[in-house]
């Protein structure tokens, strides 16, 4: 679910960055940040944590 997330709010940026080029760091910078939230973060919910986790 997060993969499909991060790959919208890749395309939200590349319409931002499409109507003002000037913004295209900002849109790198939001892509790497989606990336780490999306593929290393820690997961918030018990159902993306494994049996160890659950302390």
């Amino acid at each position: 679910m997060r993969g499909l997330a991060y790959l919208l709010f890749l395309a939200a940026l590349a319409g931002l960055v499409w109507w003002l080029p000037v913004l295209w760091e900002l849109a790198l910078a939001g892509a790497i940040g989606g990336a780490y939230w999306a593929f290393f973060a820690a997961g918030g919910g018990a159902e993306e944590q494994g049996p160890e986790d659950q302390g």
